[in-house]
């Protein structure tokens, strides 16, 4: 039997080599897999936001804006490091502002972010401040030049005067001018010019150190001197001029009086002509409002800039941040600064990127007002604001009561400028009055005017409110204004529902909470899933519009079991279901366009407790959430208990003034409601942290340990 010879054994050496060969092909192999999933890395960037606010994400609107930008813009942030902050909170929103601009960056290569400490990086402020200054510079040489040439007059103004005083004093000195009112006023003059030197050269202290800044403050320099030559001219110059001429052609004045002072006259003439001319240019050039502006706001320390291609805007360090109402905030307690700087760098990129914002004028009959001190629609006022929409009112019919007791005079419709959108909302109409028939006077005229506007192609939003009398058997004129459009608006009805209170007993309930909205709308596709609410709506019937270019879609509409539309809500009598009423669902919200003009319909209750709590007002999209009860006035404090409400009015407003590309949900809309947790909890919870997580851990271990055991 052959037997087969054993291959040879490697050697030490071979094995060294063998071994030492597969390790270092394994490390290239480690380095270049490592290098590679970098690069992968760096080329693929994604990266997944899981915190419950969104807090490192972009809003729809702001990704959708950016994914539109033509043009290229730039985000500088001039705030102090993190680190150096002593407030946590105020930390907290820097490293925000910071995070977030680096989000802006990484969404759009037309837009690049940079981060600059004031206190430090002073070379870099300093060139970021020449650029900016240089954008005005065509703007701004008249007044630079009318500037130059007044300092000019001053230093003329200053050797003159040193030199007038010998002539003055030999005057004085004169022993033919009798003691009396001319040597007192040429004392006086003397005095004058002896303390021009040391106060012209204050004031040219003064404009040095205005003009020498990163961004000169061109305009005070411009008041300051205007003064001075004022001054020079009128209460100085003139005047000595205008006495001594008087007293030169008085008779008892002696001959060598008078030869002196029209020798002071034909001197000072030169240079009051100076003055005079050095004073008109200085009126003439005209003030750059926008470098004014900026150079203003960029006094602050802490700022934001949002740089376009022709514009900038400046958001100051308090407007990152909203803080919440004092009156919900409990004794003692820290409030959050609740961040927003996204809605306004966002607001500042829109306004940017328009060429003419569109004006929103709320209009509406009754006494109080729609937006400003004690507006029931500022918050979504504000909203509008922030993208630089231009928000006003208007009350056709007129005012509340003057202060003799007569009401004030309705005055015209706010003007658009000239190519300039506009969006009227009609507010809800004041509730009937039997005992005053000229209460619906107010709506007559409201819908008179309006028709006028939409005759015009201006896009319209109607806030309807439940109203169980048409004007007195009149009819109601505001819903007569889009039945053309195939739409009718049943708002002598309420949409109630069935409910089972705590003792099982039924009643009806006129309040919903919506979180699923119709689709075929851009308007409620940016509001998928957020919760909204709607009291004592009334139904919408939508029918074929009389022309075939018309489209209609719903926006708000209410489904559910045990529906019904009651008539009956005038009686003291509990409404009940109604068979002959109810419906699976009831439309109370839609939209409509034909040609180019646009409108949407709502419809938002009365509510007999509360007045009048429209969809779209504070009552509603200014609550907050606390315990799972409803806070009035804290939204900005615990989060939109109804986010969509507000979404829904200020996307319904883009959608009128035909900026589609713009919907979307906005910032706000990613607020959500916090856990409050008061004082008293927060020991408890502090030992259930401490000791009661490692008591759970050690029980589990011991139970495992029993198991085996068994086992």
């Amino acid at each position: 039997m052959a037997l087969t010879a054993s291959p040879p054994a490697d050697t030490q050496a071979r094995r060294r080599v063998k071994y030492g060969l597969n390790v270092g092909i394994a490390a290239a192999a480690a380095v270049v897999l490592a290098c590679l999933l970098n690069w992968i890395g760096y080329r693929q960037f994604v990266r997944w936001d899981l915190t419950a606010t969104r807090k490192y994400s972009l809003s729809d609107q702001t990704r959708k804006i950016l994914d539109q930008l033509e043009d290229d813009y730039s985000i500088v942030t001039l705030l102090p490091p993190v680190r150096s902050v002593i407030d946590p909170r105020q930390a907290s929103v820097i490293q925000q502002a910071i995070d977030l601009t680096n989000e802006y960056d990484r969404r759009s290569s037309r837009l690049s972010a940079e981060h600059l400490n004031p206190g430090a990086d002073i070379t870099r402020v300093e060139s970021l401040y020449e650029s900016l200054k240089g954008r005005y510079d065509e703007e701004l040489v008249p007044l630079k030049e009318a500037i130059r040439h007044s300092r000019t007059v001053m230093d003329k103004v200053r050797v003159a005067t040193a030199q007038w005083i010998e002539p003055l004093n030999k005057l004085i000195e004169e022993p033919q001018l009798a003691e009396g009112e001319l040597k007192l006023f040429t004392q006086s003059i003397v005095n004058a010019f002896a303390r021009i030197g040391s106060d012209l050269e204050s004031i040219d202290r003064r404009v040095d150190r205005t003009l020498q800044t990163s961004l000169p403050d061109y305009d005070g320099a411009k008041s300051t001197l205007g003064r001075l030559l004022d001054d020079l001219d009128n209460r100085l110059l003139e005047l000595a001029i205008s006495r001594f001429r008087k007293d030169s052609t008085l008779a008892e004045t002696p001959d060598a009086v008078k030869e002196k002072l029209l020798s002071l006259i034909s001197q000072f003439g030169p240079l009051l002509k100076d003055v005079k001319a050095a004073k008109q240019k200085l009126d003439e050039a005209n003030s750059v409002t926008d470098y004014d502006r900026l150079s203003g706001q960029l006094a602050a320390a802490e700022t934001v800039l949002v740089m376009g291609p022709s514009q900038v805007q400046v958001i100051a360090f308090s407007d990152l941040f909203r803080m919440p109402d004092p009156r919900q905030m409990q004794t003692g307690q820290m409030p959050e600064l609740r961040f927003q700087g996204e809605e306004k760098i966002t607001g500042a990129l829109v306004s940017m990127s328009m060429d003419s914002p569109p004006m929103v004028v709320f209009v509406g009959g009754g006494q109080r007002p729609a937006i400003g001190p004690g507006g029931i629609y500022q918050k979504v006022a504000q909203r509008l604001q922030t993208i630089n929409f231009k928000v006003e009112q208007w009350n056709p019919s007129g005012g509340p009561m003057g202060p003799m007791g007569k009401p004030v005079p309705p005055g015209p419709p706010p003007q658009p400028a000239e190519g300039q959108n506009v969006v009227w909302v009609v507010l809800p109409s004041p509730p009937p009055n039997p005992r005053n028939p000229m209460a619906a006077a107010g709506a007559h005229q409201v819908a008179a005017a309006v028709e006028r506007q939409m005759s015009r192609g201006d896009g319209v939003m109607f806030l309807l409110s439940f109203n169980p009398m048409p004007f007195m058997g009149g009819g109601d004129g505001i819903a007569k204004l889009f039945e053309p459009w195939g739409i009718t608006a049943q708002t002598d009805r309420a949409i109630l529902t069935e409910v089972s209170g705590p003792d099982r007993q039924v009643f009806p309930d006129s309040r919903f909470d919506l979180v699923s909205w119709p689709d075929g709308s851009p308007i409620t596709a940016a509001i998928d899933g957020m919760k909204g609410h709607f009291e004592v709506p009334c139904p919408l019937l939508l029918a074929k519009p009389d022309q075939e270019k018309t489209r209609i879609v719903p926006l708000i509409e209410i489904r559910g079991r045990r529906l019904w539309a009651a008539t009956d809500l005038t009686t003291n009598q509990q409404p009940e279901y109604d068979a002959s009423t109810a419906a699976d669902s009831f439309v109370i919200g839609a939209a409509a366009e034909k040609d180019d003009s646009r409108i949407i319909v709502t419809t938002c209750g009365h509510d007999p407790q509360f007045g009048y709590r429209s969809w779209a007002s504070d009552l509603t999209t200014d609550v907050g959430g606390f315990g799972g009860r409803p806070v009035a006035g804290a939204a900005d404090m615990l989060g939109a208990l109804w986010p969509a409400n507000a979404e829904l009015f200020v996307n319904g407003v883009i959608w009128l003034a035909g900026l589609d590309e713009l919907i979307a949900a906005g910032a706000r809309a990613q607020d959500i409601r916090r856990i409050e947790i008061d004082v008293d909890s927060i020991g408890p919870l502090r030992w259930t942290l401490a000791a009661g997580l490692p008591l759970a851990t050690f029980c589990a271990g011991i139970g495992v340990w029993g198991t085996r055991r068994k086992g």
